[in-house]
This record gives structure tokens, C-alpha cells and sequence, in this order.
């Protein structure tokens, strides 16, 4: 589907006459495949999660995985501070307890929480029907007046 976009944006394309490079083309359809081969609970997990549990995954494998630039930071436990969406149940908050997470905050009302889960837990966390989508949580901003700049 990624491909279709970016290849129905005039200007873009992988046919003769292209202005996308051959290497380009190519790793869009590289992308693409991999979305496209993705399991259900995979799907609910944003891009750089799951890039992520493929590197820690590597890692307790004992294969070296370079260092992955993201804003996505693991705790000593190596959990992930997360943003979910889906009905938040009595249920939803057992099962990221029993995964050894710990809800940071929930607003059933809006279908959202925010939990701290271990990196190696959330595809599993991702299989739970209640869930519509996993990401990295949000980082807070400070919006405020600087008290020591005059007018």
C-alpha cells in the first residue's frame, strides 16, 4: 500500500523515464513486503517498536546490533515507555501486569493508557483483542513564558 502512495505522488515513479533511483524503487518494495508480511499483533505495533524487538531479540541472541538512533529509550529492565489504544479493561491492565509492565496512567473514557512494558513483551501484549494500536509514548513539552526575558 506504501508503495501505491508513494508511487501515485506525480513526479514519482519506478517505471523508464523515472526520477526515483533503481535503489530507491527498490527499497520501497523492501518496505513494503515487510509490512505486508506481518503478523495481526505486529500490524498494532508502530515501525520503530518493532524495530526495535527485532534488535533486542538479535541482542539476546547474542548477535551485535548496532546502536538504533530513535527517540524510543529503554529503562535498566529494557521496558519502553508505551501509548495504547483500545478498550481499556479490567483484562487489558492484568495482562500488561502479568508481561511485567506497569500502567503508567489510563483514561478508559478516551480508550487510551500509557504503560511502561518490557520491549520483548509487546508483540504479545499486541496479540490482545482490546488493542488497536502500540507507539512510543509521546514526550512531554513545556509550553510556558520565560519569567526572566522582559518585555
Amino acid at each position: 500500500m506504501l508503495a501505491c502512495v508513494l508511487l501515485s505522488i506525480p513526479g514519482i515513479s519506478c517505471a523508464e523515464g523515472r526520477k526515483l533511483s533503481a535503489t530507491a524503487c527498490e527499497h520501497i518494495h523492501e518496505l513494503v513486503a515487510d509490512k505486508d508480511s506481518r503478523t495481526p499483533a505486529q500490524r498494532k505495533l508502530s515501525s520503530d517498536l518493532l524495530l526495535h524487538i527485532q534488535a533486542e531479540r538479535c541482542r539476546a541472541n547474542g548477535y551485535a546490533v548496532p546502536e538504533l538512533r530513535s527517540e524510543i529509550e529503554l529503562d535498566e529492565n529494557k521496558s519502553a515507555l508505551v501509548d495504547i489504544e483500545g478498550k481499556v479493561s479490567e483484562d487489558l491492565l492484568k495482562k500488561i501486569e502479568e508481561l511485567h509492565g506497569v500502567v503508567i496512567n489510563s483514561f478508559p473514557k478516551y480508550e487510551k493508557l500509557r504503560a511502561r512494558v518490557p520491549i520483548l513483551e509487546l508483540e504479545k501484549l499486541a496479540e490482545s483483542s482490546e488493542i488497536r494500536s502500540i507507539r512510543a509514548a509521546d514526550k512531554y513539552q513545556l509550553h510556558g513564558t520565560d519569567s526572566q526575558k522582559g518585555d
